[in-house]
């Protein structure tokens, strides 16, 4: 039995280890996942990418959080205000991505280097994103 106890443990310890750096950027203390994961949720971790699905309703703020260089997808249109922590603003109207389209809007498909805001919907409709972060 004691045997058994112990081949369970370092197991256990050894899939932690091997799954550990994979999940590191996890453990930022601004990860979406952690302070605004009433907005976000994880669809797909590995070693190379994580991507998320987030979905903001209408009058709702984001909290401050931190993301990683990333490919932002619009899915739902919307107006939004991202703040950040010097204190200024940005306002940005999002236009959703459309397969074939082309040229693709800057506003439907962005290109984000690691960057702290909160984001504010200012429009009527749930503004929503597929966000494919890079490791």
């Amino acid at each position: 039995m004691r045997k058994l106890i112990v081949g369970v443990c370092a197991a256990t310890v050894s899939a932690t280890i091997a799954i550990w750096p994979q999940n590191a950027q996890r453990l930022h203390p601004l990860d979406p996942l952690t302070v605004a994961s009433e907005f976000t949720s994880l669809m797909l971790e590995n070693e190379r990418v994580r991507v998320l699905s987030i979905q903001i309703p209408p009058g709702q703020t984001v909290p401050f959080h931190k993301v990683m260089r990333s490919v932002l997808v619009v899915l739902d249109a919307g107006k939004a205000v991202f703040r950040h922590p010097d204190g200024t603003t940005q306002e940005v109207a999002f236009r959703p991505a459309e397969a074939g389209s082309q040229p693709v809007s800057t506003s439907s498909v962005l290109w984000d280097d690691p960057v702290t805001y909160s984001i504010q919907n200012q429009g009527d409709t749930t503004i929503r994103f597929i966000r494919v972060e890079t490791k």
